[in-house]
């Protein structure tokens, strides 16, 4: 079921960010890598802030803040960016359907690689139980996730 669900969620992003071209895509491409970024980086502070608000929803600090600040990230740059970038820049055509096709791929392989990430915050086995599915899917998840980001730290992006 999950497998399904996550060939569904990558068809769905595909489909719904493919028609918007490659400048559109490369620009959420770069959005939505910052907001998964600071969504980690600020994991601890969201945290503490959930902590202090509630102390009953401590079992759920984690999920709601990875999430809460990715998505609050996501609008506000969303926002920024649309703003700064009011002119659509025009790519040759061949390179506009190739690039739109891959970008758009990054971006929901990346999405993905995102969500099984956060499997990590929920607990879905009653004690002493084990839940290989979900384990798994959160292995391959910081697998990818963490690879992208050494070979940020190591490839032509590093400085």
């Amino acid at each position: 079921m999950l497998i399904l669900t996550l060939v569904l969620v990558f068809l769905v992003i595909v489909g719904s960010t493919c028609w918007f071209g490659l400048w559109n895509n490369i620009i959420t491409l770069c959005n939505f890598l910052i907001a998964a970024v600071a969504a980690y980086g600020l994991l601890d502070v969201a945290k503490g802030l959930f902590d202090l608000a509630d102390p009953s929803i401590t079992k759920y600090a984690g999920l709601l803040s990875v999430w809460g600040v990715f998505v609050l990230t996501t609008v506000v740059l969303r926002t920024v960016t649309d703003s700064l970038s009011s002119v659509r820049l025009r790519f040759h055509p061949a390179l506009e359907i190739v690039g739109r096709i891959l970008v758009c791929g990054a971006l929901a392989v990346g999405f993905i690689l995102f969500a099984l990430s956060t499997l990590q915050f929920v607990e879905t086995a009653s004690a002493g139980q084990s839940n290989s599915l979900v384990e798994q899917y959160h292995s391959l998840g910081m697998y990818g996730w963490n690879s992208l980001a050494d070979y940020w730290a190591t490839g032509p992006f590093a400085f």
